[in-house]
């Protein structure tokens, strides 16, 4: 996946900061077109260490009717199923007048030297690796809540006597509690809070149980336009 738009901009902010872009006297989009092909060809060697790196300087067939060299960085983790270059780092480099300038998430910034480039996607690896750190540190967290969260579960099944069934979120985990043969109750459990709802869970499926043993039967609805007449409290 690509690396944020922030920071992509933030990167380019940093990276090309000088007010001395190269300058070219090319009279024609043919001669700069030519130009950026040149400048493609320097920058392979200088970039030989980036895996699945793409220069593709053929790019006006697309959106871009101006010279444009369109440098692609391809994603360390692509879909085996599915594939988009939304999830490359890209990278143009372009003429503004006779001057070479960059530009990615929608902010440019002057081009002074060549090896700006390399300087700009040895820094989107530093970032992918901060994001891949971050990745592996929430994965861990994230199962330790769900080992937690699965162990208070089927030690309250076993004490209340009740069968139940798992759902596994991106957010949450969802347990269903089976009432009677008709009749099951789902209780959301958020990782952000299941600390919280597992002090309460004991009590609260203990409570549903009893009232539906006695026969009442209640939903929860969602209410979110409030559409319907409320009696105030005290109020016929």
């Amino acid at each position: 996946m690509a690396l944020h738009p922030l920071s992509v901009r933030k990167l380019i902010k940093t990276v090309f900061c000088s007010d001395s872009p190269l300058t070219y006297h090319l009279v024609n989009d043919q001669q700069k077109q030519e130009k950026l092909i040149q400048i493609s060809n320097e920058l392979k060697p200088m970039m030989s260490g980036f895996n699945k790196m793409k220069f593709d300087t053929d790019v006006q067939q697309y959106t871009e009717t101006r010279p444009l060299l369109l440098i692609s960085y391809a994603s360390r983790h692509e879909s085996t199923f599915y594939y988009s270059w939304l999830e490359d780092d890209t990278l143009s480099v372009f003429f503004k007048g006779n001057q070479l300038f960059v530009t990615s998430a929608h902010v440019e910034a002057p081009l002074s030297r060549l090896d700006e480039i390399v300087e700009y996607f040895k820094n989107v690896d530093l970032k992918r690796d901060q994001q891949d750190r971050s990745k592996s540190k929430s994965k861990k967290l994230k199962h330790l809540k769900e080992q937690t969260i699965l162990s208070k579960i089927q030690t309250l099944s076993k004490e209340l006597d009740f069968y139940y069934r798992i759902d596994k979120y991106h957010t949450k985990l969802k347990l269903s509690v089976r009432l009677g043969e008709n009749h099951m109750m789902e209780i959301n459990i958020p990782y952000n809070k299941f600390q919280e709802i597992l002090q309460e869970l004991e009590d609260s499926i203990k409570s549903v149980m009893t009232l539906y043993n006695k026969g009442l039967r209640f939903k929860i609805l969602g209410n979110k336009h409030d559409a319907y007449y409320w009696h105030k409290p005290g109020t016929k």
